[in-house]
């Protein structure tokens, strides 16, 4: 009777299982890494809406624009309703709050600054605790951008993950909006009816884009909050 394997067989079956986890190590590493993405996501989206909501609260604004008005009211914001680690501004560069560049989501072709200038946006950026980065568009001396520009748009964006890679606009950052009422507002077009429908028309599409009227902008969160908040590009 056959006693235990034979040399051969045990090679055999280790040749198996090494081609097996070749073939599917980078699938589960990449589907956890997309997972650990996503958790941060949604964390620093909560961060954010219960700051604002805190922020609306204490100073009784009813409207979120009458918060942040100017970069140092951001900068007030961002400290005081945020666990900050560091605050970066325009005039001191974003280096140790942000990538240098961001690669788009549909194409490889490294973008360069996200930060419009032409458009006279500054922004405010603090490094939080939990690793992210939050930045917060307010007005200029000249009152371009921020809530005034844009009707009581507030803009946002978040890296999830500070300076760690990938570094894709729509994987690790995301714009989106805080509109008069507090609320989030993830789409890319201007909130105006029928909001619904553009939100629908953005979420059904087979990925997200930045082709649409602000510099760089995706419209990443409305697709991938349709689907379970998951990553299926």
């Amino acid at each position: 009777m056959k006693k235990g394997f034979t040399l051969a067989e045990v090679l055999i079956t280790l040749a198996v299982i090494g081609v097996v986890a070749t073939l599917t190590m980078p699938n589960l590493i990449g589907n956890y890494k997309n997972r650990v993405l996503m958790t941060q996501l949604q964390k620093t989206i909560n961060t954010v809406t219960n700051s604002v909501s805190r922020a609306m609260n204490d100073y009784a604004a009813e409207k979120f624009g009458d918060v942040v008005t100017n970069p140092d009211t951001a900068k007030s914001f961002l400290k005081d309703y945020f666990d900050t680690v560091n605050i970066c501004t325009r005039d001191s560069g974003y280096s140790n709050c942000l990538a240098a560049s961001y690669n788009n989501i549909d194409w490889n072709t490294p973008t360069g600054s996200i930060f419009p200038t032409a458009g006279g946006m500054p922004f405010v950026c603090g490094n939080l605790t939990s690793g992210a980065t939050v930045c917060i568009a307010s007005e200029d001396n000249n009152g371009h951008g921020g809530a005034m520009g844009f009707g009581g748009i507030v803009f946002v964006i978040t890296d999830v993950n500070g300076l760690q890679g990938p570094n894709i606009n729509g994987k690790d950052l995301f714009w989106f909006a805080v509109l008069n009422n507090g609320k989030l507002w993830y789409s890319a077009e201007k909130p105006n009816s029928p909001d619904e429908e553009k939100m629908q028309a953005e979420a059904a599409g087979e990925k997200c884009s930045i082709e649409y009227y602000y510099p760089l902008q995706n419209t990443c969160l409305p697709y991938i909050i349709s689907h379970g908040w998951e990553f299926k590009f």
